[in-house]
């Protein structure tokens, strides 16, 4: 008797908000999956794709990550480790544009950890728990992430790519 492979259910709720409440409705204000590049940024060292980025008198950022999804722990903190090295990178270069950095708006989104890996568990807690002058983002859950597109929205913000003149994709 052959038993029948069972199929992983991946959760993809995730993506489908931030789909939702953020790309689709900023897809025409500001760059949507962007990816910095370090020939753009000084001292930059990596690309770095972010799910969204703009400005208008401040700069704002934002990357989701699913801690949900099947990705290695090691991968996401790769991930959040270089969000980490990127805005004040991103943050030094709007300053040579005239922005004040203390002003932009960095976000990190990821929803609680819901599985059963310690690890994943850790990680989380240790997102939730520091301190947002230590980091230069704010956290913030799916839940939130239309709050943030409404800001960038009523902002009347603009494609970061103009203000590195790249042509936007």
């Amino acid at each position: 008797v052959i038993k029948p492979v069972e199929k992983k259910v991946i959760d993809n709720s995730f993506s489908k908000v931030v789909k939702k409440v953020f790309r689709e409705p900023l897809r025409d204000i500001i760059n949507i999956d962007y990816k910095v590049k370090k020939a753009e940024i000084p001292n930059l060292f990596f690309d770095y794709k972010l799910d969204g980025i703009g400005y208008n008198g401040v700069i704002y950022s934002v990357k989701s990550i699913d801690l949900n999804s099947e990705r290695p722990i090691d991968q996401i903190r790769k991930d959040i480790s270089e969000l980490e090295s990127l805005n004040p990178r991103i943050d030094l270069f709007g300053k040579s544009k005239g922005f004040e950095p203390q002003y932009n708006k960095h976000y990190l989104v990821i929803d609680e950890y819901k599985g059963r890996k310690n690890s994943y568990h850790e990680l989380y807690d240790i997102l939730s728990n520091q301190n947002l002058d230590d980091y230069q983002y704010r956290l913030i859950n799916s839940d939130e992430l239309k709050d943030v597109a409404n800001d960038i929205k009523n902002a009347n913000a603009h494609k970061f790519s103009e203000l590195i003149g790249r042509n936007s994709i």
